[in-house]
C-alpha cells in the first residue's frame, strides 16, 4: 500500500471524459514485492504507529464533536463555564 501510494499511476490511467484504471493497466504497474519475512518485520514496526494514528484520529473526532456541541451553547449563554467544565469531566 505504501509503495503504491508513492507510485505515479498517471501513465496507466485512460479515459477522456472519466479517468479510469483498467485491470490490464493495473497489472502493468511495477513495484517491489518484499519477502514474507521483510513484510512481517515491516508490519510489526508500523503496527504501533498506525495504532497511534488511529487513536489520535478518534481523539480528534471526539474533541471536534465536543467543540461543536459546547461552543454554540457557550456563545449563546445557554451554558456557563463551570457547567461546561463539569460536562468535560464526564467525557
Amino acid at each position: 500500500m505504501l509503495s503504491l501510494k508513492r507510485t505515479n499511476i498517471q501513465p496507466f490511467i485512460t479515459g477522456a471524459v472519466q479517468a479510469k484504471l483498467s485491470q490490464s493497466n493495473m497489472w502493468r504497474i511495477q513495484f517491489l514485492m518484499p519477502s514474507q519475512d521483510v513484510s512481517v518485520s515491516f508490519g510489526n514496526l508500523l503496527a504501533p504507529l498506525y495504532s497511534r494514528i488511529r487513536h489520535n484520529s478518534e481523539q480528534a473526532q471526539t474533541l471536534a464533536t465536543l467543540r461543536d456541541t459546547l461552543l454554540p451553547r457557550l456563545i449563546s449563554g445557554q451554558l456557563r463555564l463551570p457547567e461546561a467544565e463539569v460536562l468535560l469531566e464526564t467525557v
